[in-house]
């Protein structure tokens, strides 16, 4: 919508006494207005002036008659610089866009001045200024009133260029008298201090204050971590508890899996982030850091006073490891120590440094994760998939009344049986949890057979969309080698993409002590889900929790969630043919003893056939060094691993090295073929003296608390080995073949034809030189 501008001829026709000044029919036409424009007076020493925020206003000079004018050309250029979402109007903002009160603000005028503005215009002028932050529209009052000048009795008012009275101004913006006065004299910023003096010059902004709230926000972005033990931050909103548990998951999912996270809002209030959680520490030594941070930029840091004041609105959303939790990274460690135990201040400059550079690489780190789970969130060209497992002391069955256990002897010499519950989401199509009852082996064969059922679960429902299988697969995990990091999972990478099911197979993982991500977002729901429960006794109940609790949370974001328990799995470590062993690269080494920054292993690896690098691998520098009897006529299944130290980093660290010879492509083919109908599989086993504890605790559970019988008999039925179990699922997407995926890399342009050269320029001497 856009408004014609006044000229300043018509400057004299909105005086007191005078016509009413209109716009002509083609700016009327927007809104439906068929009223014709009246004729006006020139003016002779009226001027126009532009501010920078694209307002416009005459004045007849500081003692003068000023003009005060609301246009919506300023309202929308005031938008460019935020507005509140509609969720988030308070109830002033919705009253103050009603159309209710518009109607009534313009049938119903408070006085008896002559105003004929159309409801229409006076609709979208209250939605524009009441859509605005709270900043924004004192800064817009304040300017208005003092960009005209003039004596404030001798203002003239107007509402999009319709003259009115200053008290029918205010009442029909649905502002207070009494606020526009306020903010005619000052209006405070965002760090709630005043920009204006009354009666003096514009106090100077809050340099250091800005200062210190830049320092933690990258301190937010790059060394804080999400958590799986707490949900988000909590607001000073009055609601009740369910409607907050209900704002705050849903704000954690649109925070972590929806929204483009590669770009960083930098004038988002810390009570919208998502809670984080900072290493080992306290503010004083962030405040250190933050000291050396500003000394290293020849730079004055802020004093202790305004740090502390200003960190008091980011503790709602940062806060530390307790000393109990989470591993430790031993660069920060390290520096840390070198930092208190500095004794001048270059040296304390310097480690602090080299800190906030770890941190940069943290955060570079991440940004490689979060580009890849937004490419296959927008485009679909990859699957990237991110498995963790969730703490077993949290899902203890059966859980005691209250969650408190009984002060008996045998309930504190006897565990209950804690149950396996690991999470894999699928970037753009889900997230999945699998449980498994005690006994069950978490190694290779676990989070593989994870890995397998969920890219199984995307191939069907990307297969129900009529959507294209990605080529390519991303898996992200932690530093854990019992997991992700081990050589299992470099031998499987190796089978998926000699056999053609993906052009290339990677995975990755971040520094120790700064793994947590958007997985550990998820566990927090879990966590949330499950003490909202107090009767779990059977894998069941904790599942139907799950489902009833989340599904509804994902499914506003079109995403499928679904909770899977498993009995049986397929022992992966067995099944796959042992043609190479992947060593040396995976458990960290003692360092050299000098305090190196370097990594002691890499942190990246992508495992890719030969045909599918770039132009099939000619003129790349190799390591394809094989056995005599490993070597064929074909090499275009070749598969080579390529590592780098980090996953930021933009060289490998070694040359790729071929790991899986054409040659191994018949064993690759039989392993294939035996997926769906191994008799490999592992099932959940517990010793007899296990068995014997869990007899005994399941008999006093049914003795003293008789509501838990249903709990007592799953404790039974763990005892019992020859109970019934569910087989593992078939694959859908090895039944169907390579062919599931696109196959972008059997399909070749070739060498780009380069265009025909120009004409070449040409010289011709002569055999006498010109007069």
């Amino acid at each position: 919508m856009s408004l014609r501008r006044w000229d300043d001829d018509d400057a004299d026709s909105c005086s007191e006494g005078g016509g009413v000044k209109r716009y002509d029919s083609t700016s009327d036409s927007d809104y439906g207005s068929n009223e014709s424009s009246e004729s006006s007076a020139e003016t002779s020493d009226t001027y126009t002036s532009m501010s920078d925020s694209g307002s416009e206003s005459g004045s007849d000079g500081q003692g003068g008659t000023g003009y005060v004018d609301l246009v919506y050309e300023r309202l929308q250029s005031l938008h460019a610089h935020g507005t509140v979402p509609r969720k988030d109007f308070t109830k002033y903002a919705k009253k103050g866009m009603s159309a209710k009160r518009v109607k009534a603000a313009v049938t119903k005028p408070c006085c008896t001045c002559m105003c004929k503005l159309p409801v229409k215009i006076l609709y979208q002028l209250c939605v524009a200024f009441w859509s605005l932050t709270k900043q924004s529209q004192d800064s817009c009052l304040w300017s208005i009133q003092n960009e005209s000048g003039g004596n404030i009795k001798k203002k003239q008012w107007y509402m999009a260029g319709y003259p009115v009275c200053r008290d029918s101004w205010a009442f029909m913006l649905g502002v207070g008298k009494h606020r526009l006065s306020r903010c005619r004299h000052t209006f405070q910023g965002r760090d709630g201090r005043s920009l204006t003096c009354r009666g003096g010059p514009a106090a100077p902004p809050s340099v250091k204050s800005a200062s210190v709230t830049n320092f933690l926000i990258h301190l937010y972005w790059t060394a804080a971590e999400s958590m799986p033990t707490a949900i988000l931050s909590k607001t000073t909103d009055k609601t009740s508890d369910d409607a907050l548990r209900e704002e705050l998951l849903q704000r954690l999912i649109d925070c972590k899996l929806m929204v483009a996270t590669t770009q960083i809002a930098f004038n988002q209030s810390p009570s919208r982030l998502a809670l984080r959680e900072l290493p080992h520490g306290c503010w004083s030594n962030v405040y250190l850091l933050y000291a050396a941070h500003c000394r290293a930029k020849q730079e004055c840091p802020a004093s202790k006073s305004t740090f502390f004041s200003v960190s008091l609105a980011w503790r709602c959303c940062l806060r530390f490891h307790k000393k109990t939790q989470h591993s430790l990274c031993a660069v920060c460690s390290r520096l840390k120590m070198l930092i208190r135990n500095s004794k001048d201040l270059k040296s304390h400059a310097e480690y602090s440094d080299r800190l906030l550079t770890h941190y940069s690489q943290t955060l570079q780190d991440r940004q490689i994760y979060w580009c890849a789970r937004d490419r296959a969130r927008l485009h679909g060209d990859i699957l990237v998939l991110i498995i963790d497992s969730y703490d077993k002391a949290k899902v203890c069955l059966p859980r005691f009344p209250f969650q408190r256990t009984p002060k008996k002897p045998i309930y504190d010499r006897i565990r209950r049986t804690t149950m396996t519950l690991t999470g894999c989401i699928v970037h753009g199509v889900g997230v999945f949890l699998y449980l498994a009852d005690e006994g069950m082996g978490t190694g290779a064969n676990w989070t593989l057979e994870v890995a397998m059922r969920s890219i199984d679960r995307a191939y069907g429902i990307l297969q129900a969309k009529n959507a294209p299988f990605p080529a390519e697969c991303w898996i992200q995990g932690d530093n854990a080698v019992k997991e992700v990091r081990n050589s299992y999972t470099g031998r499987w990478a190796s089978l998926m993409c000699q056999a053609g099911f993906f052009m290339g197979v990677s995975h990755h993982h971040l520094m120790v002590g700064h793994t947590h991500e958007d997985i550990d977002g998820v566990f927090s729901i879990v966590t949330s889900a499950l003490n909202a429960m107090m009767d779990l006794q059977t894998p069941r109940d904790v599942q139907r929790t799950l489902v009833n609790r989340m599904r509804p949370l994902f499914a506003r974001s079109n995403l499928v969630f679904d909770c899977e328990i498993v009995d049986t799995i397929r022992d992966w470590c067995t099944l796959m043919p042992a043609g190479a062993t992947l060593k040396n690269c995976y458990r960290a080494r003692k360092g050299d003893g000098e305090g190196n920054d370097s990594y002691a292993v890499p942190q990246s690896f992508t495992f890719m056939v030969r045909e599918g690098m770039p132009g099939g691998g000619v003129g790349i520098e190799m390591d394809d060094n094989v056995p005599r009897r490993l070597r064929s006529e074909g090499r275009s299944k070749d598969v080579f691993a390529m590592v780098k130290a980090a996953m930021s980093d933009q060289v490998l660290s070694q040359p790729p090295i071929l790991v899986y010879p054409h040659s191994y492509l018949p064993a690759t083919q039989s392993f294939v073929n035996r997926i769906n109908s191994t008799t490999l599989t592992m099932n959940a086993s517990l010793d007899e003296s296990r068995s014997e504890e869990l007899s005994d605790l399941a008999n006093n559970i049914e003795q003293d608390f008789p509501h838990l019988q249903r709990g007592a008999n799953y404790l039974r039925s763990l005892v019992n080995s020859e109970r019934a179990r569910q087989p593992f699922p078939v694959l859908n997407f090895i039944e169907a073949g390579p062919s599931a995926s696109s196959n972008l890399h059997e399909f070749r342009l070739g060498n780009r034809v380069l265009p025909p050269k120009p004409y070449k320029l040409q010289v011709v001497y002569r055999h006498a030189l010109a007069n």
